[in-house]
């Protein structure tokens, strides 16, 4: 374990450990200030914990990704804002679907955009900055797979950003000896817990915003049918949408959690093709980077175990 020195900033906070390692980037945060799932839960501690362990520095985000209650720097800057002046319009956010997967931010007016404009280039102008102290900076960009059916088997997914970040190939053939290293079973009964817990909350969710899991809209919808398509396959079974209720979702989860082989993967649940700023940070820092996926499970309650997954692949590269 390091010295380690912390700045805080409008929006982020900075962690050096004033020796060489990698910069963890966690542009995620899990605050949400409302009652909901916490965006990417545990993300920080995986960002701190690398630090801590293996040296290098970190910048984590320290405010909600949501774009009305602040900002997804994950995203591009907005081409034109949209302006909600209603704080309440968060409630029916799934309707702004196809925006929020695209851009970074909302506001209530010109000033607060102008304001938020500042502070996200302020998070990747800073990010380049540490970059640009290494000849040939490795990125971490650290993010949290929710607890859900739909991500399974990954335990930890790794993103090359299509081979562009990182050598995909070279990837896959390090994660094929570490699987045969790594037993996630050891966890499989709490994790089955968590994600009994997290689809307890997706229920409180839904009974909010609709009259039932049928008649749910926007991501809601898109990540339910994403569990129930995965659980058939694994499975072998027929659920539907339209007639599933949240008794037969929990047994769902057990039931598929017993029949997978919890692992580490390479682009099994996402591709990098959402984040926006991470190809040009690598560009101006001569840099290269990879996104790791890790269940929410793991970051909350294991975050060294995934370190250690880090440290084993940093070595070889």
């Amino acid at each position: 374990m390091f010295m380690l020195s912390f700045r805080y900033m409008p929006g982020f906070n900075i962690i050096e450990s004033g020796k060489p390692g990698p910069i963890f980037v966690a542009p995620h945060s899990t605050l949400t200030y409302r009652s909901a799932e916490r965006e990417d839960v545990g993300a920080e501690n995986l960002a701190f914990a690398g630090v801590d362990i293996m040296g290098g520095s970190a910048i984590i985000s320290s405010i909600p990704r949501h774009g009305m209650l602040g900002i997804d720097y994950n995203r591009s800057v907005p081409k034109k804002t949209q302006l909600v002046k209603d704080m309440s319009y968060i409630k029916g956010n799934d309707n702004l679907t196809l925006y929020y997967k695209n851009y970074a931010w909302m506001a209530q007016n010109p000033a607060q955009d102008a304001y938020k404009k500042k502070i996200y280039s302020s998070f990747w102008k800073t990010a380049e900055m540490m970059g640009k102290r290494h000849k040939k900076p490795l990125f971490l960009f650290c993010h949290t797979l929710s607890s859900r059916i739909k991500n399974l088997p990954s335990a930890v997914d790794l993103i090359t950003g299509r081979g562009t970040w990182f050598d995909k190939g070279k990837l896959e053939r390090m994660v094929a000896k570490l699987n045969r290293k790594y037993d996630f079973a050891q966890y499989r009964e709490d994790w089955i817990l968590d994600m009994k817990f997290h689809a307890m909350m997706e229920k409180k969710i839904f009974g909010r915003h609709f009259t039932s899991i049928k008649d749910s809209k926007g991501m809601r919808r898109e990540w339910m049918l994403q569990d129930i398509e995965k659980a058939n396959r694994i499975l072998g079974k027929k659920l539907d949408i339209k007639t599933i209720d949240f008794l037969e979702y929990y047994r769902a989860i057990e039931d598929v959690m017993k029949k997978s082989e919890i692992k580490i993967t390479v682009e099994n649940v996402y591709f990098g093709d959402t984040a926006r700023p991470v190809s040009r940070l690598l560009e101006r820092t001569n840099g290269s980077g990879l996104e790791v996926e890790a269940q929410s499970f793991l970051n909350e309650n294991h975050a060294e175990d995934v370190v250690k997954i880090i440290q084993e692949l940093v070595r070889q590269f």
